[in-house]
């Protein structure tokens, strides 16, 4: 049986693809060091930056972007024979009109989503960001969304998991193999689906949560714990890394849990004092 797995870890690199980052305004590259963090320099007095990304041939990553209403918009690509297709995305940085607030860019500016896809049916949808935390800015690649998309009998592409809270993601899916030439066969069918459920934690301590997603891009997500779903905000969360990434399932420790009344509407409760594990 074909399972549905949980997000894969954090990552700064993507098989296939390169990423720069360059200042607009100087024409001047930016180098990231290996977590992503970007040097102290033009990035921090710049006010845009662009994204490159580039797929080497034989690699089917391809760039999209989502509106509002999670519709689906193929994002156009220079197609070159040799060195693949190329995206390019300018992310505007902002400066903060309050003083003590340091710089930052915002979800709907500051990435470009790549749909990943093979042929036995697997996918994944990353997204290449540039983001500020306490004050420092990161190149980011994360891998937001994976699972398997499966033949239904009617001969279309199906994902229970995905087909009722975002059935465009599905259908870009199946329009983008029947355009690169994927065949029907290699996919497996519905038949062989099985959820993977998610456990309980109405046994667990207090100040015990689970990870249910987190969106480095975002700056936030969200932890299961015994007494429901709970937000939680990187500026809540003690890490030893530079850069402050939670992984879907695993397990985290936190303070305490306040009433949740600024940020991530739908969740009751805010996890403050949040100890992110050690790599």
């Amino acid at each position: 049986m074909v399972t549905e797995s949980a997000v894969k870890p954090f990552c700064v690199g993507i098989d296939g693809v390169s990423i720069r980052v360059f200042d607009t305004e100087n024409d001047i590259e930016l180098v990231p060091d290996s977590d992503g963090y970007i040097p102290e320099g033009e990035i921090y007095i710049t006010k845009q930056v662009s994204v490159r990304v580039e797929i080497e041939p034989g690699y089917n990553i391809f760039g999209f972007s989502v509106d509002g209403k999670k519709n689906i918009t193929p994002a156009k690509a220079k197609n070159y024979s040799q060195t693949g297709r190329v995206y390019r995305k300018k992310v505007p940085i902002h400066i903060p009109i309050h003083k003590g607030k340091g710089l930052y860019t915002q979800y709907n500016e500051n990435h470009i989503k790549l749909l990943q896809v093979s042929t036995d049916g697997y996918f994944a949808v990353w997204e290449v960001a540039i983001v500020f935390q306490n004050g420092s800015g990161f190149l980011t690649t994360q891998r937001v969304y994976e699972g398997f998309v499966y033949m239904g009998y009617d001969d279309e592409f199906s994902c229970p998991e995905f087909d009722g809270k975002w059935p465009q993601l599905i259908r870009f899916i199946g329009n983008t193999c029947n355009e690169n030439g994927f065949s029907y066969t290699d996919f497996p069918y519905i038949d062989e689906y099985a959820s993977d459920p998610e456990k309980s934690m109405d046994n667990e301590d207090d100040g015990v949560g689970r990870v249910k997603w987190y969106n480095v891009a975002q700056g936030f997500g969200a932890i299961s714990t015994n007494k429901g779903d709970a937000f939680v905000h990187y500026k809540d969360i003690d890490s030893p890394e530079r850069l402050i990434c939670l992984e879907a399932r695993d397990m985290v420790l936190f303070e305490k849990l306040i009433p949740n009344t600024s940020y991530g509407k739908g969740f009751p409760y805010k996890a403050v004092g949040v100890l992110a594990p050690e790599a």
